[in-house]
């Protein structure tokens, strides 16, 4: 947008702000139906279209654009601050409360805001209280899948079991392999030199097999984010509190938020790899809050909670993240001998691996569309259709923001809040190019038989028709933030040193030195 464009913006909002003051709303609407015209994501024409629908008792649509004007804009204060009226006037007690707490945060001397937000703390006489009680989800998995999933599960863990058991007993081989041929090969010739020079190469195999198959037992990667607290952050564990409720499973034990586009649960700690003694952890990514409304959130975390309900952060960490470290191993044993395609062991593991990752895809992949299932059952299938559409938009965006955050790293240009950029690029990009790019997905995307999730066409099918509709209100998901704008600012950081980590593995020591 040219320099003279926001000119042009700055002053069409001073004159309908004009409006407004006076009272003149008619007035007002037109300019700010201009102002949308010139830039239909502004920010400022979102937030006058709100308050002006609001004056007119179209709080629908007073809503809607209050709500946008927060997306476009988290650190706008007034938008907050009328769309809490709305919000009381409907009985969202919660949520108007939120929203006034963040306009008092953003505007700490506004006597207005403080005095609506004491009235509203009286009201419902406990602080954040005034939501209905939340009825659990009696959402049932059927006999036969259930059933199923047990013997699938059993199945793959014999499997694994006999992929260790051979694996050992290749490695035994060896060893007593290279000793008795070093042994057989010195009697024949009486050269000690040609003994332990063919002895000692099949011991060196196998000792190298045994330190890859050892390794991934023995060290389990761990997740790596902004570590949030209760206390830090009671909106948001007061939301996952419900959908936990909801869905009938336990809140995770820790959240870490990144800046990705993404949500995740994973179990971390444990003993090898195995799931004894370990923590529920959700991932949850600060810029697919951009994207989703609080009700599109709280269906989101239906369905990875629903993972911690159904026992599949657990056993995926198990089967599918061991594989993933087997392969490794097997990568670790061609790289590091010269004469592995001769070697029959590796081909044999190899093969084993393969049909085991194919197996283990397609029980994560069931795992997901039971999921689909609970989170459909919990908030409604439309709403979690929306969620799962925008999931795809924010992706897209996603990847843009981390090819511009490395590049201007690279530069020495940090980005004090990556999310401002976000939303740019967003802004810039046309949605019906958005829909063309998704619609592209839909019909382009294929089924591996070694992916993880089922394409979305696959899950937006099967949870057509599911019950337990559910109106998809546009209060924003940046909501459950205390401090939007602070929260940005302090992933960003995070951000940052993460690009800084990945430059220095690249040995890019230009750009690391920059920073230190």
């Amino acid at each position: 947008m040219s320099q003279m464009q926001e000119g042009e913006l700055k002053e069409i909002y001073r004159q309908a702000w004009q409006f407004v003051q006076k009272g003149q709303v008619k007035d007002a609407l037109r300019l700010a139906l201009r102002l949308m015209d010139i830039d239909k994501n502004n920010p400022d024409g979102h937030f006058l279209l709100g308050l002006l629908y609001g004056r007119k008792g179209l709080t629908a649509k007073a809503k809607e654009h209050l709500s946008a004007a927060i997306g476009w804009k988290p650190d706008h204060a007034l938008a907050y601050y009328y769309l809490a009226l709305i919000l009381e006037q409907e009985g969202k007690l919660q949520e108007a409360i939120w929203a006034l707490e963040t306009a008092n945060w953003l505007m700490p001397n506004d006597e207005k805001i403080q005095k609506a937000l004491s009235s509203l703390y009286e009201r419902v006489e406990v602080r954040g209280f005034g939501s209905p009680p939340v009825i659990t989800v009696s959402e049932q998995i059927p006999i036969f899948w259930r059933v199923s999933s047990t013997l699938y599960l059993l199945l793959l863990t014999i499997i694994l079991i006999g992929f260790y058991a051979l694996s050992f007993a290749i490695i035994l081989a060896f060893f007593s392999g290279g000793a008795l041929v070093g042994f057989w090969v010195f009697q024949k010739s009486l050269s000690i030199h040609l003994a332990v020079y063919v002895g000692g190469g099949l011991i060196f195999v196998g000792w190298l097999m045994l330190l890859g198959l050892l390794r991934p037992m023995l060290s389990v990667g761990e997740p790596v984010g902004v570590l949030k607290t209760s206390a830090e952050m009671p909106r948001l564990w007061r939301v996952l509190g419900e959908v936990a409720h909801r869905v009938g499973a336990q809140k995770p034990d820790e959240v870490l938020l990144v800046p990705s586009p993404t949500a995740a649960v994973i179990e971390t700690g444990g003993l090898w790899g195995l799931p004894i003694s370990t923590k529920r952890c959700l991932i949850l990514g600060v810029a697919l809050l951009q994207w989703l409304t609080l009700t599109e959130l709280k269906a989101v975390l239906a369905h990875e909670l629903a993972h911690f309900r159904h026992k599949d952060s657990a056993w995926v960490r198990f089967v599918h993240h061991v594989t993933e470290r087997l392969f490794q191993m097997i990568e670790n044993v061609r790289h590091a001998t010269r004469w592995w395609w001769i070697n029959p062991a590796y081909w044999l593991l190899s093969l084993y691996l393969w049909i085991y990752a194919i197996m283990a895809a397609s029980f994560k992949r069931k795992r997901e569309f039971w999921a689909d299932r609970v989170a459909a059952s919990a908030y409604g299938s439309e709403v979690y259709k929306s969620a799962l559409e925008k999931v795809v938009d924010a992706q897209f965006f996603g990847e843009a923001l981390s090819q511009l955050f490395w590049d201007l790293v690279k530069f020495a240009k940090p980005l004090p809040n990556a999310f401002d950029a976000l939303r740019q690029i967003r802004r810039s990009v046309d949605p019906v190019e958005v829909k063309r790019l998704r619609r592209d997905i839909w019909l382009y995307e294929r089924r591996s038989i070694f992916a993880t999730h089922p394409p979305l066409r696959e899950r937006l099918a099967r949870i057509q028709g599911v019950s337990g509709a559910t109106d998809n209100d546009p209060i924003p998901a940046l909501i459950v933030f205390e401090e939007p704008k602070k929260v940005e600012e302090e992933v960003s950081r995070f951000f940052l040193q993460v690009t800084i980590a990945l430059a220095s593995e690249y040995n890019d020591e230009v750009t690391v030195t920059r920073y230190l």
